[in-house]
């Protein structure tokens, strides 16, 4: 998901914004149990189309955020388990 922007920029397609996020990369809905990354853009014949995945959420994150945001939350989360493990 990292580079679906390029991906779809390659192609001709346009990102577009979506529940109020901008088009600058995917976007996160992630609930307790489960996680998808999005982003959304018109095909050719202006239907509203979303390029999307499910994503893993050991964490139970929840919220909507940017993917950057997201890896950087798992990846805080993943230090905090380490530690928490270190300690037992």
């Amino acid at each position: 998901m990292t580079d679906a922007v390029d991906w779809l920029t390659a192609r001709g397609y346009t990102p577009r914004k979506a529940f109020g996020f901008e088009p600058t990369e995917p976007f996160v809905m992630a609930l307790a149990h489960h996680a998808h990354a999005k982003i959304h853009f018109n095909d050719p014949d202006g239907n509203s189309l979303e390029f999307i995945c499910p994503v893993d959420n050991p964490h139970r994150i929840t919220g909507t955020m940017y993917w950057s945001d997201w890896l950087y939350m798992n990846a805080q989360a993943e230090e905090e388990t380490d530690e928490t493990s270190n300690h037992l």
